[in-house]
């Protein structure tokens, strides 16, 4: 998948070529890394021992450094044309700006009776 610039996280979701077909990959195929299983080795997420995300993306989570390490060249490509922001993958923030354009556009109570 190319992306024609690193995402900045100012631009609207479907200004940005590939980052509609990537959230619909991610949906349909990521979905195991947020329910707890490293990217690497597969290995699942217990109460003893919590996955932890990548710092640079947060969009997919490993077991353990050595995995990181090892997945890095899989990897880098994605987390480094889609970095996290204060903490929020690109996913998050995108429908975080949804999220408020929908509230900000809401009407008053005084618009909806008058």
């Amino acid at each position: 998948m190319e992306f024609s610039s690193t995402y900045d996280n100012t631009q609207e979701l479907n200004e940005v070529p590939g980052l509609l077909k990537f959230q619909k990959i991610l949906q349909r195929q990521g979905t195991r890394y947020y329910l707890g299983i490293c990217r690497c080795c597969h290995a699942l997420t217990t109460p003893m021992h919590k996955l932890q995300r990548c710092q640079g993306c947060q969009l997919v989570a490993y077991c353990g450094r050595e995995c990181q390490r090892n997945d890095w060249v899989n990897h880098k490509v994605l987390c480094k044309e889609l970095p996290a922001k204060n903490g929020k993958s690109i996913l998050v923030l995108a429908q975080e700006k949804t999220l408020s354009k929908t509230i900000t556009n809401v009407p008053s109570q005084e618009e909806l009776y008058s």
